[in-house]
């Protein structure tokens, strides 16, 4: 779930949660 935290903060929070 690490990588998936890095895309949270990449993506801005919400749209981030939907990516991953």
């Amino acid at each position: 779930m690490k990588e998936n935290a890095r895309i949270v903060i990449i993506g801005g929070g919400v749209i981030g949660l939907g990516i991953a």
